[in-house]
């Protein structure tokens, strides 16, 4: 899983999800929406049918007159035929039973619903139910006396099939899903490509890193642009100049040392060499080569000691300690260690 933490491949998932899941989510929102209005429109129009075979029913008395009982099958047959109907329709008597039904298959039986019941209701007069388990949806409207509104004849019950609801909102539902993945992958792979150009400087800069870590400190990353990553190749430019001059100064540091010890160290070399080689000493002699090379493990003494200030003030661990120094008496001790060694 190495890849997955390279920074393309998460702005990759990154820009992805972004871009495919408000699109979906807007989307399905959009088309539930759709979906129901479109229901609700349909339930407006079963409930306009019905409501309009009610009146006919109600202004003909054809659940209280026998004699116009064909009259009234006849009216449910052509009103099922109509073009715009496209639902089967079924109208009971105020006790359920089923007295016409335009497919002829319920005739006679009783129909105790919760939508009819409410709809022999005077309460309640009109009402819908959609199946849950089949796109079937069911508008009930009372038939009441045209002489007396509070007396409930029957009712009228329309049945029809919302599939053509559906199928073209689960259409377009799988359309906007296609789209919305094909979007997602476009965006996916323009932001891999976006992100290439961006990683590019960032691994020509790791590449300059892992060689100065190497000892090569003279590398230099390529700048180009003003953006960020610009500035951080500046910035990361100045600081490879900032640790050559350090390492220059380390360099020099290191030489003025060397010859810093090595002046003492050449003078008590050179004492001790006198004496040794030298016949028939005085003490006087000795006495005074004895005090310079003790003179010069003092000043190599103070060297040590002063690299050490040094480091420590390069630490910041110790204030500085400012004194007075008699320039004579220095000069006079430098002259005497110069003319001892110049002498031998």
């Amino acid at each position: 899983m190495k890849w997955f933490q390279s920074l393309k491949w998460k702005l990759l998932i990154l820009f992805f999800i972004v871009s495919y899941m408000p699109l979906m989510i807007f989307s399905t929102v959009v088309l539930d929406r759709m979906e129901t209005y479109f229901v609700s429109q349909k339930e407006k129009d079963l409930l306009s049918k019905a409501n309009r075979i009610a009146v006919e029913i109600k202004e003909e008395n054809y659940l209280t007159s026998e004699e116009k009982y064909n009259s009234f099958t006849a009216l449910i047959q052509n009103r099922s035929s109509e073009n715009d109907m496209n639902c089967r329709i079924l109208v009971v008597n105020d006790n359920g039973i089923v007295v016409a039904d335009s497919s002829y298959v319920a005739l006679n039986k009783t129909v105790m619903s919760p939508l009819v019941l409410s709809a022999l209701n005077t309460t309640s007069n009109e009402g819908v139910e959609k199946d849950s388990e089949n796109p079937i949806l069911t508008a009930a409207v009372s038939v009441v006396d045209r002489e007396n509104k509070d007396i409930i004849q029957g009712a009228v019950i329309l049945s029809a099939n919302i599939q053509t609801v559906y199928e073209p909102v689960k259409e377009m539902r799988n359309q906007v899903y296609i789209i919305a993945l094909i979007v997602g992958l476009i965006v996916a792979v323009l932001s891999f490509v976006t992100a290439s150009f961006i990683t590019k400087p960032l691994k020509s800069l790791m590449k300059v890193v892992q060689k100065m870590t190497m000892g090569q400190m003279e590398q230099k990353v390529e700048v180009v642009g003003k953006d960020e990553i610009a500035e951080l190749g500046n910035a990361f430019n100045h600081m490879v100049e900032q640790l050559q001059r350090v390492e220059q100064s380390r360099q020099e540091f290191v030489s003025n040392v060397s010859h810093e010890l090595k002046t003492p160290l050449s003078s008590i070399k050179v004492l001790t060499e006198s004496l040794i080689f030298q016949e028939n000493v005085p003490v006087e002699m000795y006495q005074e080569f004895f005090e310079d090379i003790n003179s010069e493990v003092d000043r190599l003494n103070n060297i040590i000691t002063d690299l050490l200030t040094l480091v420590r003030l390069d630490q910041r661990e110790i204030p500085l300690n400012i004194t007075n120094i008699d320039v004579n008496e220095m000069t006079q001790n430098i002259l005497k260690t110069s003319y001892s060694t110049c002498k031998t």
